[in-house]
C-alpha cells in the first residue's frame, strides 16, 4: 500500500568467554550471553568447546551449545508474507569430531552434529 510504518526495536547484550587448558593435550572454551529483546524479553545462550589431542596428530573436538533468534521486521510485519504472531526460534545442538593428520600437511576429519530447532 501507500502508507508508511515507523517500528524501533532494541537489543541489550552481555558477553563472557572463559578459556582454560587444564592439561597441554585438553583446551576447554565456556562462553555465555544474554539478550534482553525490547519485543521478545530475555535469552541466555550459551556454548561448550572441549578439544583433546591424546596425540600430535589427532584431535577430537566437543561442542554443546543452544541458540536464539527473534522474528525479523520482514518475518512479521511483511505484506504477502508476514506473521505477527511468529515466537523466536531457540535451538539446542552438539557435534563431535575427530580429525587425524595423515602426513605431508594433509588431515581428515569426520565429525557428528545434531541441531533441534
Amino acid at each position: 500500500g501507500s502508507g508508511t510504518q515507523s517500528l524501533t526495536t532494541g537489543i541489550d547484550s552481555v558477553y563472557a568467554e572463559l578459556s582454560y587448558s587444564p592439561t597441554e593435550d585438553i583446551d576447554v572454551v565456556v562462553t555465555a550471553r544474554h539478550d534482553t529483546h525490547s519485543r521478545f524479553g530475555g535469552f541466555t545462550t550459551g556454548r561448550l568447546s572441549v578439544n583433546w589431542r591424546p596425540s600430535e596428530e589427532t584431535t577430537v573436538r566437543f561442542n554443546l551449545g543452544n541458540g536464539f533468534r527473534a522474528p525479523s521486521y520482514y518475518d512479521l510485519f511483511d505484506a504477502f508474507a508476514g506473521i505477527p504472531t511468529l515466537k523466536p526460534d531457540t535451538s539446542v545442538s552438539y557435534d563431535l569430531g575427530m580429525e587425524q593428520e595423515i602426513g605431508a600437511g594433509a588431515k581428515i576429519g569426520i565429525t557428528y552434529f545434531d541441531v533441534t530447532t
